[in-house]
């Protein structure tokens, strides 16, 4: 309730403040229940405004089971914000908008613009971290938090043989501390401070998760980001999810068993697939492919985001 409070606070003064004098005011969806204050605010000044999603909220406080999905305060924002409706929604996915889409009454026109999307060159000296060992490297880089599973993070490390694979981990959330803990003297594990864009070419395979709770509230960008390296991706979570369905080709998938001796299992199996080198090529050549989609989707839709606004804004 102190966090829901504060967002509330922040929200509306960052709101206030950005229609001081706006044209237009484009809303992300963090910090928390920004978007609220925006539609609201937005509303009473008779001023367009655009909502950028990354994280979806109030949904994010139901999968963190911090509210529930029945809660007045939920049903209250949700039903708000309805009633003013952006003129223009900029999801991560098609799932993600689908979502957003069904908590307003009217169709709202949409944008689907990926986070992590780049085109980094690959540095030109390896990393501190890369040996020349003839090992297959995975890395899992990034945020470790609520919405991520450190079990099948420690799970797949725990099969990995040291002799045959590195894997580098460099995180930071909720859950991190618990995961460096479990895996600290892995002979497989490498843990790094962090990372550069420059830097994720020299990852084969990066581990992306998401638990079924979090689908489409959250869209990992760390995947995007390990796509566009032309890394290939093992991806925990649901095949139905953004994710997946933008970058499946790339990669594997291991969903969430209740078992998890069966998700052992499908590591097992992928990790035996991956030591087929040619596999592990192709799917490389696949994230390329992809990263010269996700650049085009990338350009397109910021010239659809600038066409809506020269339309409606007098610039």
């Amino acid at each position: 309730m102190p966090r829901l409070m504060s967002s509330l606070y922040e929200g509306h003064k960052l709101a206030a403040n950005g229609l001081k004098g706006a044209d237009l005011l484009i809303a992300l969806s963090d910090p928390p229940l920004l978007c609220y204050w925006a539609s609201l605010l937005s509303a009473r000044k008779k001023v367009p405004w655009i909502y950028y999603c990354m994280d979806c909220y109030p949904d994010v406080f139901v999968a963190g089971d911090l509210l529930s999905r029945t809660n007045p305060i939920c049903t209250y924002i949700k039903r708000s914000m309805s009633e003013n409706p952006p003129g223009l929604l900029i999801a991560l996915g098609k799932g993600q908008a689908g979502l957003i889409q069904s908590g307003f009454d009217a169709a709202i026109q949409h944008v689907i613009l990926p986070c992590g999307v780049h085109d980094e060159e690959m540095a030109v000296q390896s990393p501190a971290w890369k040996e020349d060992d003839g090992k297959i490297y995975f890395g899992y880089i990034g945020n470790l938090g609520e919405a991520h599973s450190a079990d099948f993070i420690t799970d797949f490390i725990n099969i990995l043989d040291g002799g045959k694979h590195k894997l580098i981990l460099s995180v930071y959330g909720s859950k991190a501390r618990e995961t460096l803990c479990a895996v600290k003297g892995h002979p497989a594990v490498a843990i790094v401070d962090s990372l550069k864009r420059e830097e994720l070419h020299y990852i084969d395979v990066h581990l992306v998760s998401l638990l079924p709770s979090w689908t489409h509230v959250s869209v990992p960008s760390k995947a995007v980001s390990a796509v566009c390296a032309e890394s290939a991706i093992i991806f925990n979570g649901k095949r139905d999810v953004d994710t997946w369905q933008m970058l499946g080709e790339a990669g594997w998938i291991v969903e969430e068993f209740s078992d998890r001796q069966v998700r052992r299992s499908v590591i097992h199996s992928i990790l035996s697939e991956i030591s087929d080198s040619p596999v592990l090529r192709n799917k490389k050549e696949a994230a390329g492919i992809i990263k010269k989609k996700l650049l085009d989707m990338y350009n397109t839709s910021y010239d659809s985001i600038i066409g809506w606004i020269n339309d409606r804004v007098c610039v």
